[in-house]
C-alpha cells in the first residue's frame, strides 16, 4: 500500500491559559491574601521606633507678689486682697522655676522678664485700644548639666510710675480707657543627653496681671506649674523574630516572582493575541460604520455573497452604499463576522483565529 504524502497539520493551542477576569479570580485575590499575611508575620518580627530607655523628668514653676504702701500708717496688705491704688509703693514679684529628671540632663537656658502695658476701652473692655511692651530684665544664654536646674528671679516695679503711665496715655490721646500691667516671667530650655537621639524644647511663661486703672485694683497671676515629661531614646528599626523574619523575605520573594509571571503572561493576552488585537483595532477605528448584535443569516438566501480579502474593502462598501456593518462575535475568542447587507448582495468579512494559526504556521486557507 503506498503511503500517502497528504501531511497532517497539528495546531499549536495558543490560546492563553486565564481570562484577564480568571487571572484575578484564580491568582491575583489568593496573592493579595498572601501578600498579607507576609506583612503580618512582617510587622510581627520587626520593631520600628521601639523605645530602648527614657528619662522622666518633672517640671514646677510658680508667681509671686508683695505689695507695700507708701504710707506707715498702714499695714502692708497679704497676697490676694484688693489693694488701694493711691497707696501702692511697689509690687514686689517673685518667679521660680525648677526641673528634675531621673538622669542628668545637658540644658541651654535663658529667661527674660518682660512688661506689657494693655490699653482697653473704658466701656467695652474687650476692646484693645493699645499695647505697649518692654524687657525689664533679660538673662543671656547658659548652659549647665544636671539632674535639675532651678531658676529664681525677684523684680520690683514702682506702681506709682506705671499708674501715671496710663493716665498720661488718657490724657494725651483724649480717650478713656483701662489699662492692665502684664509682667511675664519667660523661660526658654532645651534639654539634651549625649546617649541620647531625642531632645525637648520647654517654652514656659509665668504671669503676674496689675491693673492700671480703679481706685482699687486685684492683682492676679497664673497658675502655678506642675507637669512631668520624658525623653526617650528611639531605635528606627530591629529584628525581633529572626524566624519570622526569614519566612517573611522568602515570601517575598514568592511573591515578587509571581508578579513577574503574572506581568508577563497579562502581557502576552493583551498584546500577544493577534486575533484580539485585530478585533480590538477595528472595533476602534470603525466604531462609527459599526453595529453589534446577534444575527441570524443564511448565505444562501442571497444571490451574490461577496468575501473581500481586507476588512478596508469592507469599509469602503459600507461608505459607497450607506449601509451599517453588522460585527456578530460567532465564537467568542474565537471566531467573528462582520456583514453588510444590500438587498441581494451580500458583504462577509471573516476572522478566525485557526485561520490565523494555520496561516502562521505556513498554511494556505
Amino acid at each position: 500500500m503506498a503511503k500517502s504524502n497528504k501531511r497532517k497539520i497539528v495546531i499549536k493551542n495558543t490560546d492563553p491559559v486565564f481570562t484577564i477576569t480568571g487571572w484575578f479570580l484564580c491568582l491575583l485575590l489568593p496573592l493579595l491574601a498572601y501578600a498579607l499575611f507576609t506583612a503580618f508575620i512582617l510587622q510581627k518580627s520587626v520593631k520600628i521606633n521601639e523605645q530602648i530607655g527614657c528619662i522622666s523628668y518633672n517640671e514646677l514653676g510658680s508667681s509671686n507678689y508683695s505689695v507695700t504702701y507708701n504710707n506707715e500708717d498702714y499695714k502692708n496688705p497679704s497676697e490676694g486682697w484688693k489693694y488701694i491704688s493711691n497707696m501702692i509703693d511697689k509690687i514686689k514679684t517673685s518667679y521660680k522655676y525648677e526641673i528634675h529628671a531621673t538622669s542628668e540632663f545637658d540644658y541651654i537656658y535663658s529667661y527674660s522678664v518682660t512688661g506689657k502695658i494693655t490699653y482697653y476701652d473704658y466701656i467695652d473692655e474687650e476692646e484693645i485700644l493699645n499695647v505697649d511692651e518692654e524687657r525689664l530684665l533679660f538673662n543671656d544664654k547658659k548652659y549647665y548639666s544636671g539632674s535639675y536646674l532651678v531658676l529664681e528671679e525677684n523684680y520690683d516695679i514702682n506702681y506709682k510710675d506705671y499708674f501715671m503711665k496710663a493716665k498720661k496715655y488718657n490724657q494725651t490721646t483724649g480717650v478713656s480707657s483701662s489699662a492692665v500691667l502684664e509682667l511675664n516671667f519667660n523661660v526658654n530650655l532645651d534639654i539634651s543627653n549625649k546617649d541620647y537621639t531625642d531632645k525637648d524644647s520647654l517654652r514656659r511663661t509665668f504671669t503676674i496681671k496689675v491693673p492700671l486703672s480703679g481706685s482699687t485694683i486685684k492683682i492676679t497671676k497664673s497658675n502655678d506649674l506642675n507637669t512631668s515629661g520624658s525623653m526617650c531614646n528611639i531605635r528606627k528599626i530591629r529584628i525581633s523574630n529572626s524566624a519570622l523574619f526569614i519566612t517573611s523575605m522568602c515570601s517575598l520573594g514568592v511573591i515578587f516572582i509571581c508578579v513577574i509571571l503574572i506581568v508577563v503572561e497579562l502581557h502576552k493576552i493583551i498584546n500577544k493575541d493577534p486575533y484580539r488585537n485585530e478585533v480590538n483595532r477595528i472595533l476602534k477605528n470603525y466604531d462609527r460604520l459599526i453595529v453589534s448584535g446577534k444575527y441570524d443569516i443564511d448565505e444562501s438566501n442571497y444571490s451574490n455573497v461577496i468575501y473581500p480579502s481586507k476588512f478596508e474593502e469592507l469599509v469602503d462598501a459600507s461608505i459607497n452604499i450607506s449601509e451599517p456593518i453588522l460585527f456578530y462575535d460567532v465564537k467568542p475568542n474565537q471566531e467573528c463576522h462582520f456583514v453588510i447587507i444590500d438587498d441581494d448582495v451580500l458583504y462577509k468579512y471573516k476572522i478566525s483565529r485557526k485561520e490565523m494559526l494555520l496561516e502562521k504556521a505556513g498554511v494556505k486557507k
